[in-house]
């Protein structure tokens, strides 16, 4: 089959990650992109690996009548069998378009499970109603990558016979341990045997740092134990005066460090004791998944698919809730002094990613799916 994946950016997402993954070990299949935004962090990856990128460079809210048309000059020409299209803007319009080139299987993709006019914006919130109009009419299938999403989709009116939930996949040959990674950056950091926290994440409403920032200050193991809490991430660091300041409100300048984005994940994963997930929102959060992979212990929120992922093999809390948080972070610290229960919950951590969420599956699933589209 030769896939068309249509998608509004390449840039350093969990959609974008999740493309780049699948059209990497996909063997099977062509796959060819056509990026609305540009290249991002992928374009040129993704070249690398011998797959077409078309990137139109529409700057980010300066989409014209005349990129409808480039689309669709685009897909007549690459004739594709399946168009896999991801995230809102994508879906309608990609998938709209598509249609009207005369693609018979148009594959939408969703990965967002928290609706809430509270912390979405109103064209985040607008789409996603229009979508769930036109759901019955444009995709042939619905892909989400999480239980939660799907069903907060179904809610607010998407086919429910369209949907599937497949699962996100890791390259688990890259992403594991390592011991010389966690020297080396709890060296940079300037940690020795203190209890590190991690979270990695953007800045962004939904992601809740002040959450995990309050459970931190609540927290009285740390009054009589070292620990570290480190943040990375796009717009993690000391230009951002919004989290600079939170930090200095709860008196936590010599606990909290911020690290700003990483390009590989299996370095800072390593480095933790243990991954904090405090978000008030998610779909399917791969950085659950990245951590435990790399055999760290996870606490969540219980958001999207979070703990789905850690199974029995983690803490799950509720979400908002910085006491609840800081009991459970508590708790770790004290898990690792017992060393053969740390060491099997470490072990348990990584087997759970390589039996349940491995790349060669999400790429076997999302091809059953696409063979379905095509042949229904």
């Amino acid at each position: 089959m030769k896939v068309l994946h249509i998608t509004l950016g390449l840039g350093n997402g969990g959609a974008e990650g999740a493309l780049f993954r699948l059209v990497k070990f996909d063997k099977l299949n062509e796959h060819v992109i056509i990026s609305i935004m540009g290249d991002g962090i992928y374009g040129e990856h993704l070249r690398a690996l011998g797959n077409e990128v078309f990137s139109l460079d529409v700057p980010q809210g300066k989409f014209k009548l005349g990129c409808i048309y480039k689309i669709y000059k685009l897909v007549k020409k690459i004739g594709p069998d399946v168009v896999q299209t991801w995230l809102y803007h994508a879906d309608l319009l990609g998938g709209a378009i598509a249609r009207v080139a005369g693609v018979k299987a148009v594959v939408w993709g969703i990965r967002h499970s928290n609706l809430d006019e509270k912390l979405n914006s109103r064209v985040i919130i607008y789409i996603a109603k229009i979508s769930a109009m036109f759901s019955g009419i444009i995709p042939s299938k619905i892909i989400s990558c999480s239980e939660k999403a799907a069903e907060v989709h179904i809610e607010i009116g998407y086919n429910e016979d369209k949907m599937r939930v497949i699962p996100n996949g890791y390259d688990l040959s890259k992403l594991r341990f390592s011991q010389e990674a966690r020297v080396r950056n709890r060296t940079l950091w300037g940690v020795n045997d203190d209890f590190v926290f991690g979270m990695v994440g953007r800045w962004n409403p939904l992601k809740d740092h002040a959450n995990l920032i309050k459970a931190l200050e609540n927290m009285q193991v740390s009054k009589t134990r070292p620990i570290k809490c480190v943040l990375v991430g796009p717009g993690i660091d000391d230009s951002n005066t919004e989290l600079t300041a939170l930090i200095h409100k709860y008196e936590l300048n010599h606990v909290v460090s911020l690290m700003g984005p990483t390009s590989d994940i299996n370095e800072v994963m390593s480095a933790f004791d243990a991954l904090v997930l405090p978000s008030s929102g998610e779909a399917f959060p791969n950085v659950v998944a990245e951590a435990m992979a790399c055999s760290t212990p996870c606490i969540v929120t219980d958001v999207g698919d979070a703990s789905l992922i850690v199974n029995k093999y983690g803490w799950v809390v509720p979400p908002v809730d910085h006491i609840a948080l800081s009991v459970a972070m508590e708790k770790l610290i004290l898990q690792r002094d017992n060393h053969e229960s740390w060491a099997e919950l470490k072990e348990n951590c990584r087997k759970r990613i390589e039996d349940d969420f491995s790349i060669e599956k999400m790429v076997s699933r999302f091809d059953k799916v696409w063979k379905s589209a095509l042949h229904s």
